[in-house]
């Protein structure tokens, strides 16, 4: 097979011969491995319309050069370079669907279209469960079930009207508390009035006294001049 001016003419020979030729081959090219490239990961509708358009999903070896022509390499791979060449995935992996839409437009209209299908299993599986309905309305369980909601029903009665209660009680005690305080108040300015007037009774006792002798001395005074 022909190479360009910068390879040589490569012809099957010893294998001496053609180890020291794909050396110098390999020197003068200064061959670089291609770019890893992650596999594009692709969900199960999006494959099946790979599939019905026909595109085949396998991987060219052939690199594209700036004017969009292709150029065929032949890679020489031995035991010394095996890790610079990059593993080619040749699956590409598949994830389950979501029926959650998304932003693509071919996803919401598969989306659209399963609609249907998933309305039905719906309405079968309702239907299903309406038929034994009746069973699972007799059984034990359920009446105990009902009885106990009714039975939290009147406890939550209950404890609403203590709730009612506890607060007027609250009211109450609030109210006795200020009464009482204005009853204290009260009580010292009694005892004050009461201090009042014990000092007042002391003092019209001694202007009385006073008085009195005053008399005395007058009394006297007069039957002396007479």
């Amino acid at each position: 097979m022909a190479r360009s001016s910068s390879t040589q003419i490569w012809v099957p020979g010893s294998l001496k011969e053609d180890g020291e030729k794909r050396l110098d081959v390999k020197k003068k090219r200064k061959y670089k491995s291609p770019p890893m490239k992650k596999p594009k990961v692709e969900s199960e509708d999006e494959c099946d319309h790979l599939e019905e358009k026909g595109e085949p999903q396998t991987l060219s070896l052939h690199s594209t050069q700036a004017d969009g022509s292709k150029s065929k390499r032949k890679a020489f791979i031995d035991s010394d370079s095996e890790d610079d060449v990059p593993d080619i995935p040749s699956k590409k992996t598949r994830f389950p669907v979501t029926t959650k839409p998304s932003s693509s437009p071919h996803k919401n209209i598969q989306h659209r279209r399963d609609l249907p299908k998933r309305l039905v299993k719906f309405k079968a599986a309702i239907e299903s469960l309406s038929d034994d309905w009746d069973v699972i309305t007799r059984a034990p369980e359920v009446t105990m079930i009902d009885s106990l909601h009714e039975s939290l029903n009147q406890r939550d009665g209950i404890i609403w009207q203590l709730r009612k209660d506890i607060a007027t009680i609250d009211a109450l005690h609030k109210t006795v508390k200020e009464k009482n305080t204005t009853i204290s108040q009260l009580k010292e300015q009694n005892a004050r009035l009461k201090q009042d007037f014990a000092q007042q009774v002391d003092e019209v006792q001694a202007f009385e006294e006073v008085k009195s002798f005053m008399r005395s001395t007058l009394g006297l005074e007069a039957s002396g001049t007479k």
